[in-house]
């Protein structure tokens, strides 16, 4: 019923999860795991290489630094596939907001996040990371996902793949949730509970392919807000400071937000 589909470095990591997923999924399902410690492929590629090979018709691209805690997580997430209006991406943690400043899933408003996970940054005993959660308990269709845990139909997942443009782990799921978005509603899903044991880093790769990611969508379907795009470009400006990217290259990036925020104020 569900093909689980995993890019992998790490046996004991894999070993945790793949014991984790038999415990709690409730459907019958196949794991596909993509050995990536020799060949080091692109996530995006390794992803396209896993969905090459799925036998069923929903499919699952989650990072083997999880466990779940929600008992028949399959179950509920089969059923929200068939009862939700044009499904595309299904996750826990996603924005209902996604600005013109380059951003991942996150953005910049506590008001448009929606997500409900459990984060152990120091990947020790289980239950011992920090329950994070939005104040939804209700399903929300959302813009951009959280790549931690990605789920679709096989049959939108054909039309559109994941850019094997995007080079290294990061941006691959802005890029997918995106371009699906222009013609599919994604969701966030409140009922899969996850503990990931990942902090995240953001560094130059991230932004080369995020940038990346939001250019090659309009975001003519993303109804505008001038407030939160005013929040989302200062935290760009914050976050790439931190990051240490080159003042000529964010000074390009501005100048490109800048000619994007003009056109869609005039519209």
């Amino acid at each position: 019923m569900i093909s689980i589909i995993v890019c992998s470095i790490e046996e004991h990591l894999f070993n945790r999860f793949s014991e984790s997923l038999a415990k709690t999924i409730g459907v019958d399902y196949e794991l596909i795991r993509i050995e990536n410690q020799k060949e080091k492929l692109p996530i995006a590629k390794a992803y396209n290489k896993g969905a090459s090979q799925a036998s069923f018709d929903f499919l699952v691209f989650v990072h083997e630094d999880v466990v779940f805690h929600s008992d028949n997580w399959g179950v509920e997430l089969v059923n929200r596939f068939r009862s939700l209006s044009n499904p595309g991406v299904l996750g826990i943690a996603g924005n209902s907001y996604h600005p013109l400043s380059p951003t991942d899933w996150w953005g910049s408003s506590n008001r448009t996040r929606h997500f409900n996970y459990i984060k152990n940054e120091r990947n020790g005993d289980l239950t011992k990371g920090i329950l994070t959660k939005s104040n939804d308990s209700l399903t929300k269709k959302v813009y951009c996902l959280d790549g931690v845990f990605l789920a679709v139909k096989k049959s939108v997942f054909i039309k559109y793949k994941f850019d094997e443009k995007l080079m290294g782990f990061h941006g691959y799921d802005t890029s997918f949730c995106l371009r699906i978005s222009e013609k599919f509603n994604n969701y966030f899903v409140p009922n899969i509970l996850l503990e990931h044991f990942s902090s995240g880093i953001i560094n130059r790769e991230y932004w080369k392919n995020t940038i990346l990611a939001n250019q090659k969508s309009k975001l003519d379907f993303v109804k505008f807000d001038l407030n939160l795009e005013l929040k989302s470009f200062k935290r760009f400006l914050s976050k790439s400071i931190r990051s240490k990217m080159s003042l000529f290259f964010m000074f390009k990036i501005c100048l490109l937000i800048f000619v994007k925020l003009f056109k869609r104020i005039l519209k």
